[in-house]
């Protein structure tokens, strides 16, 4: 029986689960950033409503791809009812259709309307993702959601939405894949 070489036996289960929780980290931040960045994206879109309905099919597949990282099972029957209770019950609808309904009016209405659905859509994705990162941090999932609880944690993260949302517009989209930790 041959011996492992010692710098792998010489790294202990405390160090070994320091690295995994590292890892587990840096996955799920590229996760969710990935999203935000498509959400912010999807302002450009100069079709109004097209790019609501993007930003929702945006919204399921990071729930989805949530759930598979964290070996929970996926319906997207309540994946669509959770995300409208969190987004629908933190962001009035019709401010979200006004944003992208003013991208009707030409010029200003245009750049008007994309820079608001991207900070909306920016920010709404990253609360969405850093809540039920939370939630199934905690061992939860879709099907035992407290939407009480889920919704105040959906409004706290999306104060750093916006400012995360807005850093990657300052700065640009593709500036980097890390966002400001909160």
């Amino acid at each position: 029986m041959t011996t492992p070489p010692p710098a792998i036996s010489a790294v202990s289960e405390a160090e070994l689960q320091r690295i995994h929780g590292e890892l587990h980290l840096s996955r799920i931040h590229s996760l969710i950033n990935n999203h935000v960045i498509a959400a912010l994206l999807l302002g450009l879109i100069p079709v109004p409503m097209v790019d609501l309905l993007g930003l929702s099919g945006i919204h399921l597949r990071l729930i989805q791809q949530l759930c598979r990282h964290y070996r929970r099972p996926f319906s997207q029957h309540r994946a669509v009812a959770l995300r409208t209770a969190l987004v629908g019950g933190a962001i009035p609808v019709g401010t979200t259709m006004g944003a992208s309904l003013v991208k009707l009016i030409p010029g200003i209405g245009t750049l008007t309307g994309a820079t608001s659905v991207a900070v909306l859509g920016g920010a709404t994705t990253y609360a969405l993702g850093h809540t039920l990162v939370q939630h199934f941090d905690a061992g939860g999932s879709l099907e035992d959601a407290d939407l009480s609880r889920l919704r105040v944690a959906f409004r706290q993260a999306m104060g750093e939405g916006q400012r995360v949302t807005e850093h990657l517009q300052r700065d640009g989209v593709g500036a980097g894949s890390r966002s400001p930790q909160a």
